[in-house]
């Protein structure tokens, strides 16, 4: 999911675009903040990360975010460490594993949250 900072509205409909993981990265790593939703360990709450990274900016806007969320069964090791090193969050979306349809709304709730409700 990528979020355009300047987007006042959502789009009724998104073009459709088929990306490899290798591109999927590259366009997550345009965004300010890049949050890759993860199981596994080395892990940090996606709260926690969201409070520290998350501030409004001088002119009353928020940082542009990226969020990745893999299919189900989840990322590979591989691809986990090449997020890690491009300088991604690694972040857990608590004790359950969700499923693929509702983990983005579970990651746009919380920066709704942070966002709109505080």
């Amino acid at each position: 999911i990528l979020i355009n900072k300047n987007l006042k509205k959502l789009p009724l409909s998104f073009p459709i675009q088929t990306l490899t993981f290798h591109q999927m990265i590259e366009r997550a790593c345009e965004c300010d903040l890049k949050l890759f939703c993860y199981e596994g360990e080395g892990t940090l709450p996606l709260g926690r990360v969201i409070n520290e990274n998350l501030r409004k900016k001088e002119d009353g806007s928020y940082p542009s975010v990226s969020v990745v969320i893999g299919s189900e069964g989840g990322f590979s090791i591989s691809e986990v460490e090449i997020a890690r090193d491009r300088g991604m969050h690694l972040v857990g979306l608590g004790k359950r594993i969700l499923r693929t349809e509702t983990a983005p709304i579970f990651v746009l709730s919380a920066l709704s949250y942070a966002t709109e409700l505080q």
